[in-house]
């Protein structure tokens, strides 16, 4: 949607191959800018739950469809 409200590719075909499509919604620039400011001054960290290196990225798609997690579920690369 950020180059316009037109896809540029075929939807019919993504409905037809049951493929999930999610959308983001973006502000502005300048309420991102004092978001980024507050995390900054207050120190904000995201919490993460587990880290996985790469090579184990099924047990983390797994651990994460499980939904066991509290916070983030990261792969190190």
């Amino acid at each position: 949607m950020l180059g316009g409200a037109k896809p540029d590719f075929n939807l019919a075909l993504a409905v037809m191959q049951n493929i999930r499509l999610q959308g983001v919604r973006v502000e502005s620039r300048d309420p991102f800018e004092r978001m980024l400011a507050a995390i900054t001054a207050h120190n904000l960290r995201p919490v993460v739950d587990q880290v996985f290196p790469l090579s184990e990225i099924r047990t983390a798609i797994e651990h994460l469809g499980a939904g066991r997690h509290t916070g983030k579920v990261c792969i190190s690369i």
